[in-house]
């Protein structure tokens, strides 16, 4: 789908996703009334996830029917069942091959472009113990979180020193009762850790990075970016994805000047 249309973009994901859940809980297509109803995109779509699966099935029907005998489903393609581990990195395509590239650069007045002529990132790391409506400037930061934020502030400003981590990312503590409301009027450019759901993609208005990790109830816990910003959403995504890219090919800390180089962002 088209990165100007955000909702679209949530709606075709969600039904791709409902088609998979249905698999999972065993949900055929003559059972597909058993699919749960949502009203997030309105109450005229509140049976999208009955009508999918009633149309053409759960994914392992839909696999079976054009392409099990083509390609044999086993190993990634499987679905999870709670056993495997799920952290993996989306291919990030022929990028040594720079003929086949076009670099758009960073979009004007877009959220990279902000950032880069502010001179740091402001990053919100929510913390429960944080009082409502208050944002502690005092914060001492430390964690995963802020290890992302550093990563995203020195691949915008394309030095990793820690001069350059500490003095262009500024990390603000919050409570998640705010945290929407902050991101979306850009106070905050991202907030972490955000649980990757329904209600937080579509009614929170958020755009995920990969999971960071997955908590003990198996929910994927991401960095949350405005869904208004398609590029920066995309800046994220693919920062985060590159650090589990980094484990999957071995590269460390010290050796990461072995990573690919990406002109796709424009210079940063």
């Amino acid at each position: 789908t088209s990165n100007d249309e955000p909702q679209w973009s949530d709606f075709v994901n969600c039904v791709l996703k409902a088609l998979i859940v249905a698999e999972k809980y065993n949900i055929t297509q003559e059972r597909a009334d058993e699919m749960p109803t949502t009203d997030v995109f309105g109450k005229r779509y509140k049976n999208m996830f009955i009508n999918a699966v009633g149309a053409v099935g759960n994914y392992d029907e839909i696999y079976k029917r054009h392409m099990e005998a083509i390609i044999p489903r086993r190993g990634i393609n499987m679905i999870n069942n709670g056993t495997s581990g799920r952290m993996y990195s989306h291919p990030f395509g022929n990028l040594f091959n720079k003929a086949h590239i076009a670099s758009p650069g960073h979009e004007e007045g877009g959220q990279l472009e902000a950032i880069f002529e502010r001179g740091y990132l402001k990053c919100g790391i929510i913390d429960e113990g944080t009082t409502i409506g208050d944002i502690d400037e005092e914060y001492s930061p430390s964690g995963m979180t802020t290890d992302y934020c550093y990563a995203l502030s020195t691949g915008i400003f394309r030095d990793y020193s820690d001069i350059t981590k500490h003095n262009r990312t500024q990390i603000f503590s919050l409570n998640s009762a705010d945290a929407t409301t902050l991101l979306n009027k850009r106070e905050l450019d991202i907030i972490g850790l955000v649980e990757m759901n329904l209600a937080n993609d579509i009614s929170g208005n958020m755009s995920f990075s990969e999971p960071i990790y997955y908590n003990n109830q198996q929910e994927p816990l991401a960095l949350a970016t405005s869904q208004d910003d398609a590029q920066w959403a995309s800046f994220v995504y693919w920062t985060v994805s590159s650090t589990i890219y980094a484990e999957e090919k071995n590269i460390t800390q010290s050796s990461s000047s072995e990573m690919p180089l990406v002109n796709l962002f424009g210079p940063y």
